[in-house]
């Protein structure tokens, strides 16, 4: 993988971002609440970690929801599980080595959604090679 700066090449950001896009379109995900939020990242968290989680915030407007190894940012569109997971997921592997939504990150957030989360293995795996995304 090439790298630009200090993080490696994200070549297949759009491909997640779609891949997501219709996971929401065909599912039908409860919004969390601020409290839900912080406890489904504590706990996505903790099964990988056992440092301190990132902190949590929830601006009242915005466009992006970002993660990072010490901080969330979550916007209201951003409260379900999905991209709570999506953003700890960015948080687990904030590294230079790892491109944002490289095969390490879409590895990572399909195991959170499968054995985390409760979400079909059938449907992960054949979403995921849907949109071929790489992910080990």
């Amino acid at each position: 993988m090439k790298t630009r700066g200090h993080k490696t090449r994200d070549s297949q950001r759009s491909k997640v971002y779609k891949w997501e896009k219709y996971l929401l379109d065909i599912t039908s995900l409860e919004p969390l609440s601020e409290y839900d939020s912080i406890a489904l990242v504590e706990k996505l968290w903790s099964t990988y970690r056992l440092d301190c989680p990132p902190s949590v915030y929830f601006p009242d407007h915005g466009k992006v929801a970002r993660g990072g190894r010490t901080k969330i940012s979550l916007p209201p569109w951003a409260r379900n599980e999905l991209i709570v997971a999506h953003e700890t997921t960015h948080s687990l592997t904030d590294k230079p080595e790892i491109a944002w939504h490289g095969p390490e990150f879409v590895g990572l957030i399909s195991e959170m959604l499968v054995k985390c989360l409760g979400w079909s293995p059938n449907l992960i795996c054949d979403t995921t090679k849907m949109f071929n995304l790489e992910m080990v």
